[in-house]
């Protein structure tokens, strides 16, 4: 059976380029997703830094914003205190010595 085995041999080499190809293949995906891969954590790493100091920023604002209300706040007793002060008819007023 010599021609069974010349096939046999054929076949053999046809399966071993079919293997060798898929592998070049899948070699060249793998190096294609794990670029992309990379990619996409280069991103993601790009976008916590912006997370991480949008969230320092709300923090400054709100640091500033808390800072305004008190300070409204003062202002609104302040003004509370000057109304009563000029609503007192002039004879309850203190008088300087």
């Amino acid at each position: 059976m010599p021609g069974t085995s010349r096939v046999e041999a054929r076949w053999k080499v046809r399966k071993a380029y079919e293997v060798a190809r898929e592998c070049e293949v899948l070699k060249t995906r793998l190096a294609c997703l794990s670029t992309e891969m990379q990619h996409k954590q280069d991103y993601a790493g790009r976008l916590e830094l912006v997370v991480r100091e949008r969230n320092q920023r709300i923090d400054y604002l709100i640091g500033i914003i808390d800072q305004l209300r008190q300070q409204n706040r003062q202002l609104d007793t302040e003004a509370e205190r000057l109304v009563e002060m000029v609503a007192r008819p002039v004879n309850e007023l203190p008088i300087p010595k």
